[in-house]
């Protein structure tokens, strides 16, 4: 063996070695190197329990909940948190601290809600949101980033939604959906978009995020582990068989170390919201506002779907009666608040509550694909056609939908059959008739006939094609004539026809 190839065998060998090495590292610990291309954003309503249930959180309210027979503190507002209420709290403790605190018994059903209204409207910044816990949302904003202008503009939009919605919050953005929610969890806004500055990010925060286990976490303690920087120091082996797998899993999730997965949010088919009063109200200035809420909940709903609706209800829940529904329709795809909140007031109005309102509900089945027309790019809105169509629309908002009443075809060949007077949202039927006029004679007028042609204010000229009519013979209304437009001298144009049988000229109609 000559020298070159003792040398390239050493190599080799060498080679071999560091790739055992390797090899034996990285099935001890994944590479936290491999990355995906993702970016999360959490937002954590840590006030969601007292935010759904009342409007005005200045007030010193608190939240509870049955805990072995015991009334607890669950969210405390921050009025009440002044007057040294906790969470944790006995209920008797805290109204001994505040005896004119309120007190709200928690509602699961509202807070899930509350949850998906704010998911659903949250799908105008990103196609991926999900409800990641019972108080969080997470948003994969990796994509949406160039639509508005980078973080700090998707930022303003985010939070200007949760402010208009009155919820509290935190926020975190980091490269997995784990570590976003683990940050938001702390106070202040975190930042942090690459894989590599996550285990000194994450360091810092306390260990109870990884470990769910009571027992477990009580073991971390005594052995001095505090923070997830001490759980990260410990060899994987050692920690799996202490702390059980679950917690290395977690860990790993946040690290991004192992993907997690995230079911994405998928609002249902029907839309449905309701606002509750908190104590029952007569006054529809107090009504109005929480539908004009709901609306703009359903516009969101709408747009994020691509979606617009033809009908909606409004429903009144009274106390001790019957609750009262509003059927609303629109004459043309809606899916603005203000525009489907001008045809509910026109309802409103007219309405006479009998009982007090209890909360009002917005339902629509009658959600469909909507595709918008093309726009002139020198006159992109047509006003004329929109105000046509609002104020057809008003009009049977106030007087009901039976008020206006179209003329259409029939199929019919006689002229005195071949229209009818229905509403104005059936369908034209397609006849294929020759030109008509619009104006008929409500009895045909017998025309004088002098050197063989008819006469109405001179002599007429007829004019080809004729039209032949033979029909009715079934219903006892036969006809048997022949149809001709005609002008005279004056430029009236006119439509007559011969009788067959008795060979008499009659006017029928005038065109416009």
């Amino acid at each position: 063996m000559n020298r070159a190839n003792r040398q390239n065998l050493r190599v080799l060998s060498s080679h071999e070695s560091t790739s055992s090495q390797l090899t034996a590292v990285t099935s001890n610990y994944p590479a936290s190197a491999q990355q995906w291309a993702e970016l999360w954003l959490c937002v954590y309503l840590f006030r969601l329990p007292l935010d759904v249930l009342i409007a005005d959180t200045g007030q010193s309210a608190v939240v509870t909940e049955e805990k072995s027979g015991r009334s607890m503190v669950g969210t405390v507002s921050s009025s009440a948190l002044e007057s040294g209420i906790r969470t944790g709290m006995t209920l008797a403790a805290a109204l001994s601290l505040n005896q004119t605190l309120n007190v709200y018994p928690r509602d699961l059903c509202a807070e899930q809600r509350g949850l998906e209204s704010l998911a659903a409207r949250l799908m105008v910044i990103s196609s991926r949101v999900a409800l990641y816990t019972d108080a969080s949302i997470a948003i994969e904003i990796q994509g949406s980033l160039r639509f508005f202008g980078g973080v700090d503009g998707l930022l303003r939009r985010l939070k200007r939604a949760l402010d208009e919605m009155g919820y509290a919050y935190t926020l975190s953005i980091a490269p997995t959906v784990r570590a976003a929610y683990w940050l938001s969890q702390s106070s202040g806004e975190h930042k942090v978009y690459h894989m590599d500055a996550l285990v000194s990010a994450l360091g810092a925060l306390p260990v109870q995020l990884a470990v769910q286990n009571s027992k477990q976490l009580s073991r971390m303690q005594r052995s001095g582990i505090r923070c997830l920087a001490d759980l990260m120091r410990l060899p994987r082996e050692g920690m799996a068989r202490r702390f059980g797998t679950a917690t290395l899993k977690v860990l790993d999730q946040a690290l991004g170390r192992v993907p997690e997965l995230v079911n994405s949010y998928h609002p249902p088919g029907v839309f449905s919201e309701q606002r509750e009063f908190y104590l029952p109200t007569h006054d529809l200035n107090l009504i109005r506002p929480a539908a004009e809420e709901l609306l703009i909940s359903f516009q969101n709903y709408l747009t994020q779907r691509q979606s617009a609706t033809q009908r909606f209800k409004c429903k009144l829940i009274h106390l001790n009666a019957p609750a009262t529904v509003i059927d609303v329709g629109c004459s043309h795809y809606a899916s603005h608040a203000d525009h489907m909140l001008m045809l509910l007031e026109e309802h409103l109005q007219r309405l006479e509550l009998k009982a007090d309102t209890t909360s009002v509900v917005i339902t629509s089945k009658h959600i469909e694909g909507f595709v918008p027309g093309q726009l002139d790019m020198l006159n992109p809105v047509t006003t004329d056609s929109q105000s046509w169509c609002q104020l057809i629309e008003q009009f049977e908002a106030r007087l009901g939908s039976e008020c206006l009443k179209r003329l259409v075809a029939c199929l019919d060949h006689r002229p005195e059959y071949a229209f009818s007077i229905t509403n104005r949202c059936v369908e034209a039927a397609t006849t294929g008739l020759p030109l008509r006029p619009l104006w008929l004679l409500e009895t045909p007028q017998i025309l004088s006939v002098v050197q063989g042609l008819p006469q109405w204010h001179g002599s007429l000229c007829l004019m080809r094609p004729f039209e032949r009519i033979e029909q009715g013979w079934w219903d006892q209304q036969d006809i048997c004539r022949d149809y001709c437009a005609a002008h005279n001298a004056a430029g009236s144009k006119l439509w007559l026809y011969q009788e067959r049988r008795s060979r008499r000229w009659f006017l029928h109609g005038v065109f416009a």
